[in-house]
């Protein structure tokens, strides 16, 4: 199924999200943004164009901002 792994940016309300699952980018991001803004309504997401499954990448990197 995969996993989402996750690492806190120091200093920063800011997290990136590496995730190897099986879903496509797109759900990924409705699910990590619908979260992210379910506890901080101003959270913010981008997803790494050069990080990226559909690129070739082996992961998808998200980074989510609040």
């Amino acid at each position: 199924m995969g996993h989402v792994g996750y690492q806190p940016v120091d200093g920063k309300n800011e997290i990136h999200l590496v995730c190897d699952d099986m879903y496509p980018c797109r759900f990924n991001i409705g699910l990590i943004r619908g979260m992210a803004q379910r506890f901080q309504p101003q959270a913010e997401l981008t997803h790494d164009p050069q990080k990226c499954r559909l690129k070739g990448a082996a992961t998808c990197t998200y980074v989510v901002t609040w």
